[in-house]
């Protein structure tokens, strides 16, 4: 499948991780979604700075020319009380696609929730440890706009296993505190 050419600075690809498969830990450790097909946007510089517009180009693009139906996002700032360009993004692109934001909520535990993950269309994910307890880390709402109830929904994403070393799969830091991964999510 060749991709639409994504904005500039984004990258894509199409592919199919071993990782998810299960086949770097023999069956042990499967993906969430082992089938799925991923197009990747890049729109953070490597710092992890970016532009408003190469991330609002970066989300157009993923809405309207791939067509997905679920947009992961991991970036992320500091609400504010008004509807920002940000959240505006969000909620038009999935009301005019149908496309899911799926988006952290942030790293910075009840100081609030993280711009775009802010978003009334946005499904925001927070974190919980392997005891199911929200991660200290994980930020919570209520939003500044309306005092609406975030995150949405948690899921698993302090304490897993993410990364090979030595021959075998360790729990990785450094993705803990971004990553969630929801389980099933359903209407």
């Amino acid at each position: 499948m060749r991709l639409p050419t994504p904005p500039s600075p984004c990258t894509a690809r199409i592919t199919a991780p071993p990782v998810r498969s299960g086949q770097a830990s023999g069956g042990r450790y499967r993906g969430v979604a082992p089938d799925a097909k991923i197009a990747v946007g890049k729109v953070l510089r490597d710092v992890g700075t970016s532009r408003t517009t190469d991330i609002i180009a970066g989300m157009e693009w993923a809405a309207n020319e791939i067509k997905a139906t679920v947009i992961n996002m991991s970036l992320g700032g500091t609400d504010t009380p008004g509807l920002d360009v940000f959240e505006e993004a969000v909620n038009t692109l999935s009301e005019q696609t149908g496309s899911l934001f799926v988006i952290g909520a942030g790293n910075v535990g009840s100081q609030g929730i993280f711009n775009p993950g802010s978003a009334g269309a946005a499904l925001t994910v927070g974190v919980v440890d392997r005891n199911d307890e929200l991660a200290k880390f994980s930020s919570r709402g209520p939003r500044l706009i309306d005092r609406a109830v975030k995150p949405d929904i948690t899921a698993p994403g302090a304490g897993h296993h993410a990364r090979r070393r030595r021959n075998q799969l360790q729990p990785d830091r450094a993705v803990q505190r971004r990553r969630p991964r929801p389980r099933r999510v359903g209407r």
